[in-house]
């Protein structure tokens, strides 16, 4: 059953699943509220900026080791950027490499498709605690 069907077939929206989530990690938050602060390690990391440029040639092994799947984010099937990896992979580095120089990411670049999915195919669908989220 896909996640839109089940989705529809329990009744529930997107605010029910919000609602759902945000009394059970508030639920969380008060069973933990008394509990030392967690020990939180600062670590040194690189910066964006100085990562190595890549490559024409690291991007078209990329494309083609890529799986043969693809979600509605993709503006072209794998298959067809597979095919095509000769023409895209030159302004796939150019967009790599100019994110890491500025530090940035394009507000494209940063959403996500999420989508709940029953846990379990004999769990009962209108109980949203038998619920994952799967994320693309």
């Amino acid at each position: 059953m896909s996640a839109t069907a089940a989705c529809q077939s329990s009744g529930f929206n997107a605010d029910d699943f919000a609602t759902f989530f945000v009394r059970k990690v508030a639920g969380s938050r008060a069973a933990i509220a008394s509990s030392p602060p967690a020990d939180i390690r600062h670590r040194n990391t690189v910066d964006f900026s100085t990562l190595e440029p890549v490559t024409v040639t690291e991007v078209e092994k990329l494309i083609a080791a890529m799986p043969a799947k693809s979600c509605q984010h993709d503006p072209i099937p794998t298959w067809l950027a597979k095919q095509l990896q000769h023409v895209l992979a030159p302004i796939i580095m150019t967009l790599c490499n100019v994110s890491f120089q500025s530090a940035t990411r394009p507000a494209s670049q940063k959403q996500a498709v999420v989508l709940p999915r029953l846990k379990k195919a004999t769990l009962d669908p209108n109980n949203l605690s038998y619920y994952y989220y799967y994320y693309y």
